[in-house]
């Protein structure tokens, strides 16, 4: 569902891109068109350079959503890999009993107080409205 809602994005940025793409291309052929009255070949070849940047753009985004809406292909059970049916050496349940024993024997080596926080008291619950005293 994840790469379903991927592939959607990349696909409206390229929507996006190819729009302003369109728009700086229209732009540059109406400046090219103007002539003499023109705002100049430097701005006729900015928006065109823009327009093939945006037109990229959305290219490289159509790509990228293609490519991630595909699956990747099922493995087959029977492919060599991992087997069901067929016994196997790892033990769950010894695995957590190992893990509660090195567990135990971490909290025991563990000194039970700080001494930088000895003297200290618990901070007060932070109170709201007005004081009262104690």
């Amino acid at each position: 569902m994840l790469k379903w809602f991927r592939s959607m994005g990349h696909t409206f940025q390229a929507i996006f891109s190819i729009g302003f793409a369109v728009l700086w291309g229209s732009m540059a052929w109406y400046f090219h068109g103007m002539g003499e009255f023109g705002p100049g070949m430097p701005t006729v070849i900015g928006t065109g350079a823009l327009a093939v940047m945006a037109g990229l753009t959305g290219l490289i985004n159509l790509l990228r959503a293609g490519f991630t809406a595909t699956a990747p292909a099922a493995h087959a059970r029977d492919s060599g890999g991992w087997d069901e049916n067929q016994p196997s050496d790892f033990d769950t349940d010894a695995i957590i009993a190992r893990h509660l024993a090195n567990r135990k024997a971490s909290t025991a080596a563990a000194p039970s107080t700080d001494p930088l926080t000895e003297g200290r008291q618990a901070p007060r619950a932070p109170a709201f409205g007005r004081k009262v005293a104690p």
